[in-house]
C-alpha cells in the first residue's frame, strides 16, 4: 500500500482529481489531493504541504504526482524531504515563462495577459485560462477555492519561478507525463526534465494539458504500473 499524494495546477481543487482518488482508493492505496496553499514562493508552498502531511501523521514513504502548477510544488518538496520515494510530474515544467536561456516556455506577454484579464473581470480571466486546458471538468467546483488575489499571486509566482537549479536535487524515481497539444506547459519543457532528472522515464500522450481528464484510464495504469515498479 502506498501513500499517494495529488497536487492540482493553477486555478484548480482537490476535486480535479475525484477520479484518481478513487481508482486508487479501490486499489488499496492511500490516496489524497492536497490543495494549492497561498504562500509567496514555491518553496513556502512545498514547505506549506509537507507540514501539513506531518501533522496528518502519514505513516510511510510517500509518492507524489503533481500537475502544472503542482508539479512544479511537487519538485520542491522533493528536493526539501526525503520521505518523497517516488515523482509523478505531470504536464510541468522547472520555468514557465521563456527567456533568453529558456525556449520551453509561454511567452511573458501570454501570462501578463492573462494577469490583467483577471484583474479586469476574475471569472472571465479564469474562464479564458480553462479554455486552454482543452478537457470538460467542473469550472464552479474548481472556481470554490480560488479567488482574484489567490490568483494573481499564483501567477507571479509561475512568472518569477526557476526550478533548474532545484532539479538536480531530485534523486527518487521520477515518471515524466507530457501531452503533445500541450498549450501552457511544453513537451519539451519535460524533455528537459527528462535529460536533467537522473532516475527518471518519460512518457507523452497525444492529448492537451490535462492527460488524467481527457485520457484517464491509461494515465491511471500508467501511474499505477510505477507505483508498483521496483
Amino acid at each position: 500500500m502506498a501513500n499517494i499524494i495529488f497536487i492540482p495546477g493553477f486555478g484548480f481543487g482537490p476535486e480535479i482529481w475525484e477520479n484518481q482518488i478513487e481508482y486508487f482508493t479501490n486499489s488499496g492505496h492511500q490516496a489524497f489531493a492536497a490543495r494549492l496553499p497561498r504562500e509567496k514562493t514555491l518553496a513556502a508552498m512545498a514547505k506549506n504541504i509537507l507540514k501539513e502531511l506531518a501533522e496528518d501523521e502519514i505513516d510511510g514513504d510517500i509518492i507524489l504526482v503533481g500537475w502544472s502548477l503542482g508539479g512544479m510544488v511537487a519538485m520542491e518538496m522533493a528536493s526539501q524531504s526525503d520521505k518523497i520515494s517516488k515523482l509523478a510530474l505531470v504536464s510541468t515544467t522547472p520555468k514557465f515563462c521563456q527567456s533568453d536561456d529558456w525556449p520551453h516556455g509561454v511567452p511573458s506577454g501570454m501570462l501578463l495577459g492573462l494577469k490583467r484579464k483577471i484583474v479586469a473581470n476574475f471569472n472571465s480571466g479564469m474562464n479564458q485560462f480553462y479554455d486552454l486546458i482543452g478537457s470538460e471538468f467542473s469550472r464552479q467546483d474548481n472556481l470554490a477555492g480560488w479567488e482574484q488575489k489567490h490568483a494573481i499571486e499564483a501567477l507571479e509566482i509561475l512568472e518569477e519561478s526557476d526550478l533548474r537549479p532545484v532539479i538536480g536535487k531530485i534523486s527518487c524515481p521520477t515518471l515524466i507525463i507530457s501531452s503533445e497539444e500541450d498549450q501552457i506547459c511544453m513537451p519539451s519543457a519535460s524533455r528537459y526534465l527528462s535529460g536533467q532528472i537522473k532516475n527518471s522515464q518519460y512518457s507523452i500522450f497525444p492529448t492537451s494539458h490535462a492527460p488524467f481528464l481527457t485520457n484517464g484510464e491509461r494515465f491511471n495504469t500508467l501511474i499505477a504500473d510505477f507505483v508498483a515498479s521496483r
